[in-house]
C-alpha cells in the first residue's frame, strides 16, 4: 500500500513460491494473485515509470471483488501514484472496497470528507471586506480558468460522447472538405492539438469552431489556412502541448495496384483440417498453431481494422462484429466500396479459422483515402472498445511540422496510448512513393514509429516485395505479393501489398493472444521477433520471417 511518510509503495512480503503460484497461467483470473502481482510491482516501479502493467492487474483484482485491491486503486488515485491524481475517483473506489467489507475504506474515505469540509469552512471564512477585496482582484486580474478559452467569434463545441465529438468532426468535414481539399490540393486548415496542464487560451486566435473532448484533444477549425498556420507556428512553441498539427488527408491504403484476379489453390492443411485461401498460412506455419490451439481452452480475441471497412458474407459474417464509420458517424463499418478492408480483414479470418477470434470493421476512409482527425478518431474507437488487435494496413508521409519542435504527430500519440493500454498494434511498411519505389520508412506514417510492428512483404520464394519499404523500424516480414482473400459481392481476390502482409502478423498476434491475454504487447512483439527465420538485410526483412509453430506445445 501507499506510505505517505516515504511517498513511495509499500507492499506486503510474500514468498517466492507465492510469487510463482500468482504467475501461473491457471491464476490469470485469480484476483488474489493479481492482488500480489501489482502489489509487488509497484513497490518495484519508480513513480510513474513502468506501472501499467500494475494497475491494470490491480485494477482487474479491483473489479474481481478483492476488496483489497479497491482500497488499493483508491490509493493510486488519492496520491497520484502510477496514475493521474484524483480525489473524485478515490474516493468512489474506497467506496467499493467498503462495499466490498474492507474495514480500512471507510477511515480513508471519513479522511477525505474532512478535508473537504475543511476547505469549504476556509472558504467561508473571513469578512465582507476580505470577500469584497478578493472579488475585486478576481475581477480586475482574471487568472485564466480551468478548460479552453476561445475567441469571442469561436464555437466551442464540448460533446459528452466520442458519438457527439465524431458527428461534430463529421459536420466540419461536410461544411469545409471539398473535392480539393480531400484530394490534398487545398489545406483542411483545420488543427488537431492535445495539451496537458490545467487549460489553454486560444482568445488570441479567431477559430471558426473547436471541439474538445474530456481527455483535452481539440480539432480547431479555421477559415483560412493563414490562420490556421499562425496558430500552428505559435503553439509549437507552447511546452504543454503534446502534439499539434495540420489534419492532413495523405494516408492512403498500403497496397499495390490491385489484380482484381481470382483463381489460386486452397490449401487443404493436416494440420487443422481446414481450408486456407491464403499461401501464406502456410508459408508461416499458421494452421500447425492453429491446430495446436484448437485443443485448449483460450479466451476469445478481437481484431479491430481501421480501414475502408469490412463486407461481411455468408461464410465469415459469424465473426465480423458490429463496428463503426467514423467518416460518417453512421452505420456499423459493413459498408466497404474499396474492398481493401474486406480483403484485409479476410487475411485474419483465413488464417484463424476455428478459433474465437472476431473482427471489429472501423471504417476510417472515404474513397482510397484518408485523414489524420479520422485515424485518430478510429484508433479511440478502438481504445475504447477495449480490442486485443489493430491492424493498420495504411500509410504516407508524416505530416510536416516546424523543424526543432518536441511535438509529436496526432496518429502516434494514440497509437502509443493503444500500445500503452495493451492493445498491440501492426501497421503495414508501406509501398514505395508514387512511383511504386520502395522509401525509408522513417518518413512514413505510421510506420516509423516505435510503438507498433512494422511488417514488409514477401513473395513465395521469400524474395522482398519489389514495393516493401525499408528502415530500422521495420520489425518482420511476411507473405504480401498475390494474396486471395474476401472481397465485397461475396467474392475472392489476389491482392499485393505490405497491407496484405499485416493481417497475417495480425493474425499471429491473435493466435498468441488467445491462450496468453495476459503478455503486454512488447512480450508479443518479443515472442514474434525472437522466432524468425533470419533472411538478412534487416532494414528490409526486420527481423526476419516468423515461424509459428515455434508457438505450439508439445
Amino acid at each position: 500500500m501507499y506510505n505517505k511518510q516515504w511517498k513511495a509503495w509499500d507492499s506486503g512480503e510474500y514468498e517466492d513460491t507465492l510469487l510463482l503460484w500468482c504467475k501461473e497461467p491457471y491464476n490469470r483470473d485469480n484476483p488474489q494473485a493479481l492482488y500480489v502481482l501489482a502489489d509487488t510491482a509497484l513497490a518495484e516501479a519508480s513513480k510513474g515509470h513502468d506501472t501499467a502493467d500494475a494497475v491494470y492487474n490491480m485494477e482487474r483484482a479491483a473489479n474481481l471483488g478483492y476488496g483489497q485491491a479497491a482500497l488499493a486503486m483508491g490509493q493510486l488515485f488519492q496520491f497520484g501514484w502510477a496514475v493521474h491524481r484524483s480525489i473524485k475517483k478515490a474516493e468512489l473506489w474506497y467506496k467499493k472496497a467498503a462495499e466490498l467489507g474492507n474495514k480500512e475504506a471507510q477511515a480513508y474515505i471519513d479522511n477525505i470528507r474532512r478535508q473537504r469540509q475543511r476547505r469549504i469552512l476556509c472558504y467561508s471564512v473571513g469578512a465582507l471586506g476580505l470577500v469584497l477585496i478578493i472579488a475585486a482582484c478576481i475581477w480586475f486580474f482574471r487568472p485564466p480558468r480551468e478548460g479552453v478559452l476561445v475567441h469571442e467569434n469561436t464555437v466551442l463545441l464540448e460533446p459528452a460522447t466520442m458519438e457527439e465529438f465524431n458527428q461534430a468532426l463529421g459536420d466540419l468535414v461536410e461544411q469545409y472538405d471539398n473535392e480539393m481539399v480531400v484530394s490534398g490540393q487545398r489545406s483542411t486548415n483545420r488543427l488537431l492539438l492535445k495539451f496537458q496542464g490545467e487549460g489553454i487560451d486560444l482568445t488570441d486566435f479567431p477559430a471558426a469552431t473547436v471541439i474538445v473532448d474530456d481527455t483535452n484533444y481539440l480539432i480547431i477549425q479555421f477559415e483560412t489556412e493563414e490562420e490556421a498556420q499562425r496558430c500552428l507556428d505559435q503553439l509549437m512553441e507552447d511546452d504543454n502541448i503534446l502534439f499539434v498539427e495540420m489534419d492532413e488527408y495523405s494516408i492512403t491504403t498500403a497496397a499495390v495496384t490491385p489484380e482484381h484476379k481470382s483463381g489460386g489453390v486452397p490449401y487443404d492443411s493436416l494440420y487443422s483440417d481446414v481450408i486456407y485461401y491464403s499461401w501464406g498460412v502456410e508459408y508461416l506455419g499458421l494452421d500447425r498453431l492453429a491446430g495446436w490451439l484448437m485443443g485448449r481452452t483460450t479466451s476469445p480475441v478481437t481484431v479491430a481494422v481501421l480501414d475502408t471497412g469490412v463486407e461481411p458474407c455468408d461464410e465469415n459474417a459469424y465473426c465480423i462484429l458490429e463496428g463503426t464509420d467514423v467518416t460518417s458517424n453512421t452505420g456499423n463499418g459493413w459498408q466497404d466500396q474499396e474492398g481493401h478492408g474486406t480483403h484485409v480483414a479476410g487475411t485474419i479470418i483465413d488464417c484463424t479459422w476455428g478459433l474465437d477470434v472476431n473482427i471489429l470493421p472501423v471504417r476510417v476512409f472515404v474513397g482510397s483515402t484518408t485523414s489524420n482527425s479520422f485515424i485518430v478518431q478510429g484508433l479511440q474507437y478502438a481504445i475504447q472498445m477495449d480490442v486485443d488487435v489493430i491492424n493498420m494496413s495504411l500509410g504516407g508521409p508524416c505530416t510536416q511540422t516546424v523543424a526543432g519542435t518536441s511535438c509529436g504527430s496526432a496518429i502516434d500519440y494514440f497509437i502509443a496510448e493503444a500500445w500503452d493500454s495493451g492493445i498491440t498494434v501492426v501497421v503495414a511498411a508501406g509501398n514505395g512513393d508514387e512511383y511504386g519505389i520502395p522509401v525509408d520508412t522513417s518518413g512514413e506514417c505510421p510506420a516509423h514509429i516505435d510503438k507498433c510492428i512494422v511488417v514488409a512483404a514477401c513473395d513465395s520464394t521469400g524474395g522482398l516485395g519489389s514495393f516493401s519499404n525499408y528502415g530500422e523500424s521495420v520489425d518482420v516480414t511476411a507473405p504480401g505479393v498475390d494474396i486471395i482473400s474476401y472481397y465485397p459481392g461475396g467474392t475472392l481476390q489476389s491482392l499485393s501489398g505490405t497491407s496484405m502482409a499485416a493481417p497475417h502478423i495480425s493474425a499471429l498476434v491473435a493466435m498468441l493472444k488467445l491462450y496468453m491475454p495476459d503478455k503486454t504487447p512488447e512480450q508479443i512483439e518479443r515472442y514474434i521477433t525472437d522466432y524468425c527465420t533470419y533472411m538478412g538485410y534487416p532494414l528490409s526483412y526486420g527481423e526476419g520471417i516468423p515461424w509459428a509453430e515455434y508457438f505450439a506445445g508439445e
